[in-house]
Parts: structure tokens; sequence; C-alpha cells
């Protein structure tokens, strides 16, 4: 009870639940100071959040409450101090057989000492509202304050996966920075120091002067403004599985950050990040990576050009049923799970490509596959629950982008690298004969990949910032959701069905592309398959930064015109793209397609962007099906375009 009270910063809980003990605890103290904590630190970020007189008292007051609990700390401690003092004298007094007198006069001599050392005790400086101790992103990495080094032994001030016993801290999850405890800290502890624990070894920092002193708490509200700036906004909300986060959060936003990190890979923000664009780039490898060797194949399996589109279509069309599947399920179960099973569900048959020997044979397993290309849903909803709505739209687009790169990545990586590579392995480097052992063995890299990235991204990284969806569902922290009704919402919200139909019109666009671009370079330009896989990855290279960049813009449009700029530049890219499109289809210089083609790929990433930073505002509860449906419409546009390029030529099948 008065751990779940010092975890609910609740220090009247506290209080009540140890009343009946009898004898309060090392333990339990040091979890009264940790709940007034707690307390304070929430009351904090309300002032700050609502500067108001209402607030500004009950921070006052929570203020009040953490320096009376520790007062009644300080003072047990001393009482401890004392009677053990007293044990030690009166042992010593028996042992030596001293008169009465002189045992009066030495009980005088303690009571003066203990009076000093009371005064002492007072006259320190109240350490900063800091928590006992913290647990960093997984617990790599744990901050601790000096009122930590007062107590023995250490206890944690939240749950938050550790368990207190008497020989120290013990982790559930993640990993603890001591194996017993916090025994080795380094000497000298002042009462404005902090500890840095890494990698096992206690540092000291000084967090003011050498001399300890400075203001401990903010006076007014300029310093408390400051005082968030200097870090309180990592604070996580009561019910995280984290203590304090790497980066800045919105607790109204369900600890959702506020910033993007990039460089950093910390848990669980950034760490979720990473590892959403990793998983759809690594699937796009796997979907597109037969698309650079469809020459080859047509040569060795002598295969018709309808029935080379007949697999290109296969392959986009298993994305529509699973994206639209995938929202829902990322909605009830977590985007980290479902992502890995799309992407082990596309990296076996990938690996498997070598035993193809008929057109048949090819449609099915490129449409088993596509399966892996349902990973953008996944993505795109992790991204959306790890980042606030007015930093969603850079963070989506940054992570989709870098996932699509891989459709840019696989052409140079398999067409114009692994395939010449594995043609000089077999000896197949004869180019008026089809390489038939290349192309069968060349797959197993990008499915190897995938599989790889599956089991990294389950194991190290978690569902949304406070942690896993079962875990919290079990826990009763959130409510289970149905992935039915789900899917129903955003069905029936017509905002969704307008942007299926945009973002058809662009994701489609870029679908038919990556199946067609290296078959139109080499058929109207003449061109090797190594010479056009490298100048179709171009149309992919975009994505690098040109996703990014529409959702960049049209956050900055959001923060200038609210929805309207959003939906003013969305136009814009759109019809940039149509245009740029036909006269790509008009072009007959090989220079010259090349650079429209670079043109027009950035309008298409910036369009897809842009329509994807306006999916956090649809249907917030049900974001996973809103993106699953709308992803199945750029599935179902690649499908469309690639019927019309399987029964028209080049040219009126771009102006079409």
């Amino acid at each position: 009870q008065a751990q779940a009270a010092a975890q609910g910063g609740d220090p009247q809980g506290f209080q009540q639940s140890t009343a009946g003990a009898g004898a309060i605890h090392p333990h339990a103290q040091a979890l009264g100071i940790s709940a007034a904590t707690a307390q304070l630190q929430q009351q904090q970020l309300y002032a700050l959040e609502n500067p108001d007189v209402e607030q500004m008292m009950a921070y006052q007051q929570a203020q009040a409450t953490y320096l009376a609990q520790q007062a009644q700390y300080a003072e047990w401690i001393a009482q401890q101090q004392q009677q053990q003092l007293m044990a030690q004298q009166q042992q010593q007094q028996a042992e030596a057989g001293l008169t009465q007198t002189q045992q009066q006069q030495m009980t005088n001599t303690t009571v003066e000492h203990q009076e000093v050392h009371e005064e002492a005790v007072d006259a320190v400086p109240t350490p900063p509202p800091g928590g006992l101790s913290r647990k960093v992103s997984g617990g790599k990495r744990s901050v601790v304050s000096s009122a930590a080094f007062s107590a023995q032994p250490t206890v944690q001030a939240r749950g938050g996966g550790y368990t207190a016993h008497e020989d120290g801290i013990e982790e559930e999850e993640g990993e603890s920075s001591s194996e017993n405890g916090y025994e080795d800290e380094p000497e000298g502890i002042l009462p404005n120091d902090e500890v840095i624990r890494e990698d096992g070894i206690a540092y000291r920092r000084r967090k003011s002067g050498d001399d300890g002193g400075g203001a401990t708490y903010p006076s007014n509200v300029a310093e408390m403004y400051e005082m968030q700036s200097a870090g309180a906004y990592h604070l996580a909300s009561p019910d995280s599985k984290y203590e304090i986060y790497a980066c800045r959060v919105d607790v109204t936003q369900g600890d959702r950050s506020t910033e993007i990190s990039l460089f950093s890979a910390a848990r669980p923000h950034m760490r979720g990040f990473h590892f959403s664009w990793l998983g759809f780039f690594c699937a796009f490898l796997a979907w597109f990576a037969i698309a650079p060797l469809l020459p080859e194949i047509q040569r060795s399996l002598h295969l018709s050009r309808d029935q080379i589109w007949n697999s290109s279509i296969c392959s986009v069309a298993a994305g529509v049923v699973f994206r639209v599947l995938a929202g829902p399920l990322s909605d009830k179960y977590g985007a980290r799970w479902i992502m890995g099973i799309f992407l082990v569900c596309a990296g076996v048959p990938c690996m498997c490509t070598g035993f193809v020997n008929s057109g048949p044979g090819l449609s099915v397993l490129r449409t088993i596959i596509g399966i892996g290309g349902a990973t953008f849903v996944p993505m795109q909803y992790w991204t959306s629950s790890m980042f606030t709505r007015e930093v969603a739209g850079t963070a989506n687009s940054l992570a989709a982008g870098w996932g699509n790169l891989g459709g840019g990545i696989t052409q140079i990586l398999i067409g114009s690298i692994l395939l010449p590579l594995f043609k000089v392995i077999y000896g197949e480097t004869d180019p008026s004969q089809p390489a038939n052992k290349s192309w069968r063995t060349v797959c197993v890299v990008p499915g190897l990949m995938c599989c790889v990235v599956a089991f990294c991204l389950i194991r190290y990284s978690d569902d949304c910032p406070k942690g896993n969806y079962r875990k919290r569902e079990r826990l009763g922290l959130m409510p289970s959701v149905s992935a039915g009704k789900s899917l129903l919402a955003a069905s029936l919200d017509r905002n969704t069905w307008l942007l299926i139909v945009q973002y058809a019109c662009c994701f489609g666009v870029e679908l038919t592309m990556s199946n067609a671009a290296v078959l139109y370079f080499t058929e109207a330009f003449g061109l090797s398959i190594e010479r056009a896989s490298a100048i179709a990855s171009i149309f992919g290279w975009m994505n690098l930064f040109a996703r990014g960049l529409g959702g960049f813009t049209s956050d900055m449009m959001n923060a200038s015109n609210g929805m309207r700029g959003r939906l003013i530049f969305q136009s814009i890219a759109l019809a940039c793209q149509g245009g740029f499109v036909v006269i790509f289809g008009y072009t007959r210089s090989l220079g010259g397609a090349v650079v429209v083609m670079i043109i027009f790929s950035l309008f298409v990433q910036a369009s897809e962007g842009a329509i994807y930073a306006v999916i956090p505002y649809v249907r917030p509860p049900v974001t996973g099906s809103v993106a699953g449906l709308v992803g199945a419409g750029g599935n179902l546009g690649g499908i469309v375009f690639s019927i019309i390029f399987r029964y028209y030529q080049y040219r009126p099948a771009f102006i079409i």
C-alpha cells in the first residue's frame, strides 16, 4: 500500500497506509519522501501549464508537504542514530563497570552530541525534487539525487518495473545500473550533487557551485519556466513504465514527445521511431527485390510482358487487404508485434524466390511477399503514438520517407551490386545468356534482413511511450480495443475516404514506378539492367528528404494557417505531381527524363508526407484504422495504375 501511494504521488495515502505498522521501516520512510517528491513534480508541471493562482497555491502546498516529509525523515534518522549510540554506550558501560555518576555524565554528553547533530541536519540545504532514483530510457542510465544516499537501503521512488528489498533494487524489466543497489557511490556527495550511473559505474556531477548552495525551488513563474526548459518536461505520467524520458514530452497527449532527436536511439520515443522506419525499409527491400530482376526472370522463364505485369499487380494487391487489417490490429495489439509479424511473412518467402519456375508461381510468390508492404500502417501508427500532433506530420513523413527509400536502395543493392556480384560468383557474365543461378540466390539477402530486424524491434522497443499494450491492458492501465469497432469508426468518416483517393494518386504512382522504372529505361532507352537500375533508384532516393519535407511544410502551414494551410499545400503538391508525370511521358532524351523524374518524384513524396500529416487529426482514438484504410488506398492506386500499364504503352499510360 505504501509503495502504491508513492507511485501515485500521494503522501497522505502513504501516511495512512503506514500508520498501523508499529515501527516505520527505512524503506517506508524513503517511499514517503518519494511520494512527496512525485506530487511536487506533478504540481510543478500543472503550474507551468496553467500559471494561475490556484495552481501556484497547489504547487506551494506540495512543496510544503515535501519539506515536512523530509524533515520527518531527518528526525527519524536522528532518533535511530541516538538509539544506536545509547545502546553502544550502555554496552561499553556494562563491560567497563562504570559508576552511576560516570554513566549519567556520558548520557548527558550523548544528548549534547545529538542536539548538535540535529542542528547540522536542519542546516543542510534541501535537495532538488529529483526523486530518490530514476530509470532513464530502459534502465541504461540512472540519475540519482543526493537525497538517495541518506537512506540505506535505497528504494526506487515508483514501481516502474522495480521491486524494493533490503539489499537494494531488483529490476523486473530492462537493465539495472548496478547489481547490488547503489553501494558503490562516489565519495563527497554534496546536497546539490547528482550521480550519473552508466555501465555500472557511478559518476559524480556538480549541479551548482562547489559549495552546494543556490536556490532549490523556483520563486516565481519565470524561474519555473526556466526550470522546465532545463529538463522538467522529461517527467513521465504516473502510469508510465518509465519515470523520465530522454525527450521532452506532453503528458496531456499520453507522454508523446514534442521533439524529434534524430541522432538519439533512447527508449521509448526515438527507439520506436528508428525501428519503425527501419522495419518498413527492410520490408520495401523484400517487397521490390524482384523488380530489378524481372528482365532476367523474363528471359530465364520465357515469360510474356503480360505475365510480368500480372506478377507486379499481385505484389501490390496483397497489401490492400493486409493494410486494412493492420490498422485495427495495431489499435488492439500495438504496432511493434504487427510490424514484426509482417516482416517475417515477407522475409521468409523472399528467400524462397529461387524456387519459382513459372509465371503463376511468380505471381503467387510476389503476392505473399506483398504482405510486407502492409508494414507501412504499423510504421505510421507507431510514430503517431510516439509524437504529439504538432510534430507528428514531420515524424510520420520522415519515417515513411526513409522507409520508402528502400524502394530506391533495392534497385541499386539488388540490380547494380548483388546481381553482378553473384554473376561473377556463378560465372554467368555472358550478357547473351540468362543469369539463372544469380537471380535465384540474390533475394536471400533482403529476406534475411527482414527476419533479423523483426526480432530486434520486438525485443528491444516499446508499443507506446508508457510501455507495451499487453502489459498495460493486463494491469488495467488502458482499455481493451475492439478491432472491428475501430475499423468501423474509421470507415464511417468521410474524411477517411477523401484521403484514400488522394493517397491512391500519389503512393500508387510510386508503387507503379518502382515496378516499371527498370523496364521502362531498358525498353525506351536501350540501357542494361545495371544502368537502368541505377537510374531508376533515383526516384526512390528522393524519399531521403522529400517526404519529410512534405510533412514539415505541412506542419509549418498548420502553424500559420491551421488545417486549411495543410490542405492548401497538399492540393498544390498533388497538382504539380500530375503535371510532371505527363511531362515525363513526353520526354525523349535520357537526360531530360532523369531531370523530370527527379522533379515529379519530389512532388510525389511531398504529397504523401502532407496526407499523412493530416491522419492524426481525423479520428485520434482509431488512428491505426484510419492509417490502414488510407494506406490500403495507396496500394489500390498501385493496382489501378499497373493495370493501365499492362494494357497501354508507356506514353499513354503516363498521361492517364
